[in-house]
């Protein structure tokens, strides 16, 4: 249990570094947010939904944000379950990909 709980702190840290290195801001510091969710803004010119759209054509499926959450843009990266880290890598580099197409469009 403390290596499959590991993986997803290990994981966790390898997502909100990445998301903070593409300049997006998270919902809650990594002191005292869940190593199983990452809530991410994107910038208001990218449509959330849109870009989840665009996500899950690719494989990987996102979560809106809740409630007023949904309003600013929020989505949530669930690493949920055995996840390895190079999938995570590999999802990483989607959605670099799909967040950049939409800064590339302008």
């Amino acid at each position: 249990i403390l290596k499959f709980a590991g993986s997803i702190i290990k994981a966790a840290g390898i997502i909100r570094k990445h998301v903070a290195d593409m300049g997006l801001n998270v919902l809650l510091d990594e002191k005292v947010s869940s190593n199983a969710v990452t809530s991410v803004f994107l910038p208001d010119s990218i449509p959330v939904i849109e870009f989840l759209n665009r996500m899950e054509d690719e494989g990987y499926v996102f979560y809106l944000g809740k409630g007023p959450f949904l309003e600013k843009n929020m989505f949530q990266i669930a690493n949920m379950g055995q996840i390895d880290i190079n999938a995570t890598n590999n999802m990483l580099c989607v959605l670099s990909n799909v967040f950049n197409s939409y800064l590339n469009s302008k």
